[in-house]
C-alpha cells in the first residue's frame, strides 16, 4: 500500500512557541512580512537566528553585550 500524507523532511520544524505582541510591533511585524514576501513564522525565525549570530560574533570579539 503507498504512503500518504506530506513527505518527510531532514529537519521538521517540530517545536512550537506562542509569542505575543503590542498591536504596535504587530503592525510593524505584518508591514514587514509584507515588504519582503515571508510569512511571521520566518520572520521570527530569521530574528532568532540573527541574535544568535550576533551572540556569537561578541564571543569571538570579545565584546561584553
Amino acid at each position: 500500500m503507498p504512503r500518504t500524507g506530506r513527505p518527510r523532511v531532514p529537519n521538521p520544524k517540530s517545536e512550537r512557541h506562542c509569542v505575543r505582541f503590542e498591536a504596535e510591533m504587530e503592525r510593524e511585524v505584518q508591514e514587514y512580512c509584507v515588504r519582503h514576501g515571508i510569512t511571521v513564522t520566518e520572520a521570527i525565525r530569521r530574528g532568532v537566528e540573527m541574535l544568535m549570530d550576533y551572540e556569537k560574533w561578541e564571543m569571538e570579539n570579545g565584546e561584553n553585550g
